[in-house]
């Protein structure tokens, strides 16, 4: 009776269910549609588990009996590797014909154990022991199988089945004979082990079989497919010439799969966007074949709409292109108490990209910026090889040695950062620390207090910690329009078209009305113009384009419009200057970046300074500070039109919740306008 033993079904049950448990992946993919399948080609590879009944022996010399004195090899498992390819032919979405080519190696053996009284020696002479025959049989094999495939689910599960013949190629064994106790005796010819024979079967063994398969295609791309998959053999006659096996196997497959597919079929009919759609824009390539009637043309009124200058209209294209510069805070605020970089901070690991899109104004992105501090620094350094940094760390909080502990561990975390995750050597980064800053913030508050908990960078090279620079450019254009309507009566009208000078024809919109006395019917008429892609951003540049009504039982009408081009160009430059905590006086370094605004100004720019505050002290004096940081960075822009403006505390306590954000909130925002340059 050709079975599995018990153990080895319950370990093929367990496999089954680990593998339909498995999460599927989606389709990263767009599939065609199945009924475009035509043909797949596949190549797998697979791991075997084998379950086999048999009962032989082999006697001295290697002869095969059907048992020995002792017992004989019965039954067994093992596992095995197979690679195989593959083609399958599609005659529908849910059916199909496949034909595999697999080539399957392994090798296992079987043991019994026999009690031989007359063969084993002992120190004390010869006695009765226990020992073991062992076989160990390599196999291989060919196999072509012919399985039909069905899809009975919407989901794309597979099902195949179909005949096998397998082809032998290999089958050889050797059996030897094992001490097993005692363990001091050995066999009268010497050694624990002796050979009792060995051989091989006939090359070329054909044996036949029954194959069942669930795939579960998964997409990989258009045309490619990632297929797992579970196939059953179950063999009819043995694929062992020199003994009786009932053979069965599990195989979990692994394999990629390229479909065909055929070419959809053209639709009879195209069906076109209907023409009466306010913005429809249709390019023709030509005009519609008609006769020249002789009669008179439609009468017409159409032309730009909202414009002043007859038949002449402007496309107003404008670019402006801003230039921003944020200071680089060259602080990393620690939390009280702790050694440990904030959480807060945009690290590697700690991305939070989705903060800035919440940011209202410069501020809020400066402060969103410094979270990346230090993989800016990093990135800076990696940059500059020759350039030195030195981090001090500062603990107010505590006192005496436990102050100056506390602020070395803060540096070092800094720099363990940089050397760990940038590569920059230590060397090139100092490390200090002291129980206060140098220029501390004077504040009997806490907020205040915590801007002292921190540590500082400092770089011999002004580039690592200079300001951080964006530049981008914005183009927009004012599209002219056309608008009138045709009286010639909604039947006889084909088309109200525009001939570019590009050779272009643009069809324009229609809508039908009727007039209040309820008998002249016109057609409004109206569309969007463009420039040609030639002429849009050329200054001054014209196009004459040529308005045609085209009719029934008309003459055509045209007339001539023409659309001209005007560009403009702003520059705006933005920058933000901090002030130390109750000052209007700038440092050197902050003065200077204010200077350069003046230099990257033109002769007619104009200026517009907010100055503000933090939230800390007394509304009406931080407002009179926010109008002297205004009136302190106007001085040093020196353009004759600025205007100044005090806004006192940044309000929005949502975004004053550390202390990066008080910093930069004692600022001065600086916009300069460069005018139209045309």
């Amino acid at each position: 009776m050709n079975h599995f033993s018990f153990f080895t079904f319950r370990q093929i049950l367990v496999l089954l269910g680990c593998w339909m448990l498995i999460p599927k992946p989606t389709a990263t993919a767009q599939a065609k549609p199945d009924s475009l399948k035509t043909a797949r080609v596949s190549g797998f590879v697979g791991y075997i588990l084998d379950g086999f009944t048999c009962k032989y022996a082999v006697a001295a010399g290697g002869a095969i009996t059907t048992s020995a004195a002792c017992g004989a090899f019965e039954n067994g498992n093992d596992t095995s590797l197979e690679i195989g390819v593959g083609y399958a032919r599609d005659f529908s979405s849910r059916l199909g014909l496949r034909g595999l080519f697999t080539f399957r190696n392994g090798a296992f053996q079987q043991s019994f154990n026999c009690t031989d009284p007359a063969q084993i020696l002992t120190p004390t002479g010869t006695t009765q022991a226990l020992t073991r025959f062992v076989n160990r049989v390599n196999v291989s094999t060919i196999s072509l199988s012919l399985l039909g495939d069905f899809q009975p689910f919407a989901i794309p599960l597979r099902i195949s089945a179909g005949p096998a013949v397998s082809i032998t190629i290999k089958e050889d064994y050797s059996a030897d004979e094992e001490v097993v106790t005692p363990i001091t005796a050995e066999f009268l010819e010497g050694g624990q082990t002796r050979n009792i024979g060995a051989g091989s079967g006939n090359g070329g063994h054909i044996s036949v079989a029954a194959d069942a398969e669930a795939a579960y295609p998964i997409i990989a791309g258009e045309s490619l497919r990632l297929l797992p998959s579970v196939a059953v053999r179950h063999f009819f006659s043995s694929p062992i010439s020199w003994a009786s096996f009932g053979w069965n196997s599990v195989t979990l497959r692994l394999g990629l799969e390229y479909q065909f597919w055929s070419t959809p079929a053209e639709p009879s009919t195209i069906a076109q966007a209907p023409s009466s759609q306010p913005d429809t824009v249709e390019y023709l390539a030509s005009p519609p074949a008609m006769e020249v009637p002789t009669e008179t043309p439609a009468r017409f009124a159409i032309g730009w709409s909202n414009t002043a200058n007859g038949d002449t209209a402007i496309a107003q294209q404008r670019q402006l292109i801003r230039q921003q510069s944020i200071p680089l805070l060259p602080y990393i605020f620690f939390d009280s108490g702790s050694t440990q970089i904030p959480e807060r901070y945009r690290l590697q690991s700690h991305v939070g990209a989705a903060e800035r899109e919440n940011a209202a104004s410069e501020i809020a992105t400066a402060a969103w910026l410094h979270r990346s501090v230090l993989d800016t620094i990093g990135q800076r350094l990696r940059l500059t090889p020759a350039a030195r940094i030195t981090i001090t760390g500062t603990a107010p909080e505590r006192t005496g040695a436990d102050a100056i502990s506390t602020a070395a561990a803060r540096a070092a975390a800094v720099q363990n950062y940089l050397a760990e995750v940038w590569s920059i050597d230590r060397t090139r980064i100092a490390i200090a620390g002291v129980a206060a800053p140098e220029s501390p913030t004077i504040s009997s508050s806490p907020q205040g207090f915590a801007e002292n908990i921190r540590a500082e960078i400092a770089s011999d090279n002004p580039a690592i910690l200079s300001p951080i620079i964006f530049r981008d450019t914005v183009s927009t254009i004012s599209n002219p329009t056309i608008s009138g309507r045709v009286i010639p009566g909604s039947d006889s009208l084909i088309s109200v078209e525009i001939e570019r000078e590009n050779g272009a024809r643009q069809r324009l919109a229609l809508h039908d009305r009727v007039e209040k006395n309820g008998v002249e019917r016109s057609i409004l008429v109206e569309g969007v113009v463009r420039p040609l892609p030639r002429l849009a951003g050329t200054e001054g540049s014209v196009e004459t384009l040529r308005l045609k009504i085209i009719t029934r039982g008309r003459k055509p009408s045209e007339t001539p419009l023409y659309l001209r081009t005007e560009a403009e160009k702003e520059v705006r430059l933005e920058a933000l200057a901090l002030f130390p905590f109750g000052s209007a006086r700038l440092a050197e370094k902050d003065a200077e970046a204010i200077r350069q605004l003046r230099r990257w100004a033109g002769p007619n720019a104009t200026a517009l300074l907010l100055g503000s505050t933090d939230d800390l002290g007394e509304a009406a004096g931080n407002l009179q500070l926010s109008r002297g940081r205004a009136a302190t960075a106007a001085a040093l822009l020196g353009l004759p039109v600025a205007r100044t403006e005090g806004v006192g505390e940044i309000a929005n306590t949502a975004t004053l919740r550390y202390p990066e954000e008080r910093m930069y909130a004692r600022s001065v925002r600086v916009r300069i306008e460069r005018g139209s340059e045309e």
